[in-house]
């Protein structure tokens, strides 16, 4: 295994225009900064989208929607390459709404986005996209889904490493470990693992990438 290190994803998990505007500005105003800290070469953030039905369901919050997220990122980096990930929390009914933003809106061609659903959205998502080489789609697998997954080969993952939607929990070391010993396995295929992970947590597995919410903001000084 080559010695690149693991790379971390900033989570832009936001119930604010105002505050996800904030962090935007934060990064642009210090992307060397921030580069060094996750380990990129090219700037690379994390979206985790919490949609209505899905938040009933665990009884939290729901997030900004897709659309406005994406509006407030095309503000700021519209013009640069950026890759982002896309991970799409959500209820049958959930899907079907934000289906039909995807269909209408025109994302940056040089933006590499991988979009995350469930199992049972995927296929749908994957037809959808299929013109779009700079769109990839992938399966997001929660806490209790991936121990006996079958994963394939050259295929996206998010693996969750707490329960999906419900912060301030704390990740076991025999799941942070598990998760690891996947993408070793798996080294074809690529891994974003989420739920719990610090900044200075570091592995040299270079088809994981780690995402950070907490730790990198407290971490890199934004207040």
């Amino acid at each position: 295994m080559s010695d690149t290190l693991s790379g971390f994803l900033p989570s832009l998990l936001e119930y604010s225009v105002e505050e996800l505007r904030r962090k935007c500005l934060f990064i642009q105003q210090h992307k060397a900064t921030v580069l060094d800290l996750t380990h990129q070469q090219t700037l690379s953030l994390h979206l985790d989208s919490v949609l209505p039905e899905f938040a009933k369901s665990r009884a939290v919050m729901t997030s900004l929607s897709i659309q406005t997220v994406l509006d407030v990122l095309a503000e700021f980096f519209q013009d640069q390459p950026l890759i982002l990930s896309i991970h799409l929390m959500g209820e049958t009914e959930d899907m079907i709404d934000v289906y039909k933003v995807f269909e209408q809106y025109n994302l940056p061609k040089h933006w590499q986005i991988t979009i995350l659903v469930s199992e049972t959205s995927r296929l749908v998502f994957e037809t959808l996209f299929a013109n779009k080489k700079h769109v990839n789609v992938g399966t997001w697998l929660d806490l209790s889904e991936w121990g006996q997954y079958n994963f394939q080969p050259k295929k996206d993952y998010l693996l969750m490493t707490v329960l999906a939607g419900k912060s301030g929990q704390i990740r076991k070391d025999i799941d942070k470990n598990a998760v690891v010993a996947i993408a070793k396995k798996n080294a074809e295929s690529k891994f974003i693992v989420d739920g719990g992970w610090l900044v200075d947590e570091q592995f040299h597995q270079k088809n994981m990438e780690i995402v950070s919410y907490s730790s990198f903001w407290k971490a890199i000084g934004y207040k």
